[in-house]
């Protein structure tokens, strides 16, 4: 998605998608979408496995919920939604975990004095199947709970489950506010088609310029921790938190303002996160789509907060591990869960007495003084967590990278750090273009939310003299600095 094919694809769907009639648009779209899940430009038909599944989901789900809606008695419903979810579920395990619990099984074995070998197989992760499958089960759990009516038209479920813009990273919408959308599309719009488009130049600025920037480092240190000393892996690791942010906001960017030029809204995934004072605010704030799903369909069902202390702390733990398991298959995936679940619990546990604690402190007590100390804190907790998420991102061996960690201090005082860090991927021209790409970020996205809006809204009312100049910077920026073909969204792999 982060290339000129992608924004040469997407004109071309626009322009086709509104010269259609507008009850016949899905299926432009629909036809538009396989052919993107296919496009290889090597070889397209590589693909035809991943597009048998996609074709799977949307099969049993759409038909599922049919049966749900048919259905008089609530057994012959529970039936219906235990195959759509377990033949879901099943295919994403088969695909992403198969090998994982491959190599498990050889580990727990060793340790006890075994010697079992279990082959391992090899597949391709289909592209967007961790996000369409949890598409299709809150479809069907929607339609079962009497949310929503069935959708009668298979082709426009079927865009519902793939359509091009959100099948890579997302975000993770919901048949409630997508089915009516595509039933009743908008007519041709110049202030949307402006303010999508300028979502999609905004997500590209965070992605090729400051995401794609900080990965260099990133990868390099994560890579091989053997090759640096301590402050090096200390700010890879504050720099990665970051990185992903810059990464996958710019991808979700980009798949809202595709989507909003072609006339559709899709829900918005970030909003801020590391602007808020506590841990469990900035989880609400991130991911927005993948934390609301695991909310209403595993943390809510399991009692919620409505239930008892040690209740709440099981609840908010299986989110955490769930979460882990559905990002990827590795040991530190499954740390990183456990560590966020552990950091809110605690942090449930100890605020009263650590409000106690801190309140104490004169300069605790300013407004301002105590939000930067809060949120720098909970940012250090944050990138402490993820942490883990980038050894198994980067297969970074993880008892060389905290050996290495104590290693190198004395650059401090040496006067060699600045061009420790230049040797390291980080030269002083770099850390300048990031100092100035992350405030002018905040700066505007703060300003956006302060008036309640996006950024493409926001700026959309700003005046002439202040909107243009910022277009033909983003612009510059993005032509000057950023670095193309570099990468995929990190998000994309999931």
């Amino acid at each position: 998605m982060a290339s000129g094919l992608f924004v040469g694809f997407l004109c071309l769907v626009c322009l086709v998608a509104y010269l259609v009639p507008r009850k016949f648009r899905y299926v432009w779209l629909l036809l538009c979408s396989y052919g993107f899940y296919l496009y290889d430009a090597v070889d397209y038909t590589r693909h035809f496995p991943a597009f048998g599944l996609l074709l799977a989901a949307t099969a049993i789900s759409y038909g599922c919920a049919w049966g749900i809606g048919k259905s008089q008695k609530i057994g012959h419903k529970r039936i219906f939604l235990a195959v759509t979810i377990l033949s879901c579920l099943a295919m994403l395990i088969v695909c992403k975990y198969t090998n994982f619990f491959a190599e498990t099984i050889e580990q727990i074995t060793h340790l006890f004095g075994g010697a079992l070998t279990v082959g391992r197989v090899s597949l391709v992760l289909p592209l967007g199947i961790s996000y369409y499958t949890l598409q299709t089960i809150s479809y069907s759990i929607d339609v079962y709970k009497g949310k929503l009516e069935p959708e009668k038209n298979p082709l426009r479920y079927a865009l519902y489950v793939s359509f091009f813009p959100g099948i890579v990273t997302g975000p993770i919408n919901r048949a409630t506010a997508m089915l009516q959308q595509y039933k009743r599309p908008q007519a041709f719009s110049y202030d949307r088609l402006s303010g999508g488009l300028f979502r999609v130049l905004w997500g590209f600025v965070k992605k090729l310029v400051i995401a794609d920037h900080i990965g260099v480092y990133t990868a390099m240190v994560f890579g091989t921790p053997g090759d640096y000393y301590g402050p090096h892996l200390v700010l890879a690791v504050l720099l990665f938190s970051y990185q992903l942010y810059a990464d996958f906001s710019g991808s979700c960017d980009i798949a809202i303002g595709a989507a909003r030029m072609l006339g559709f809204d899709f829900m918005e995934n970030f909003n801020r996160p590391f602007a808020d004072k506590t841990f469990a605010g900035l989880w609400r704030r991130w991911h927005i789509s993948l934390t609301s799903f695991f909310k209403d369909y595993v943390y809510i069902p399991l009692g919620g907060n409505r239930v008892s202390l040690p209740r709440w702390m099981f609840n908010s733990m299986v989110v955490f591990v769930v979460s882990a398991f559905w990002h990827g298959a590795g040991i530190g995936y499954l740390i990183w869960g456990f560590l966020n679940g552990a950091v809110l619990i605690i942090g449930k546990l100890v605020h009263d007495k650590k409000e106690k604690l801190v309140g104490a402190l004169p300069l605790y007590r300013k407004p301002r003084v105590r939000g930067i100390f809060q949120r720098g804190f909970v940012y250090l907790l944050f990138s402490g967590c993820f942490a883990f998420f980038a050894f198994s991102l980067y297969n970074t061996p993880i008892a060389e990278f905290f050996s290495m960690s104590y290693s190198g201090w004395r650059l401090l005082t040496a006067g060699k750090l600045v061009d420790s860090f230049a040797d390291a991927g980080l030269p002083v021209y770099v850390v300048l273009l990031l100092a100035v790409g992350i405030l002018l970020v905040e700066l505007i996205e703060m300003f956006a939310v302060k008036k309640d809006s996006t950024v493409a809204s926001w700026i959309r009312t700003r005046k002439w003299y202040l909107r243009w100049p910022l277009y033909y910077l983003l612009l510059c920026a993005l032509i000057t600095f950023g670095k193309f073909g570099q990468s995929s969204f990190i998000y994309q792999q999931y």
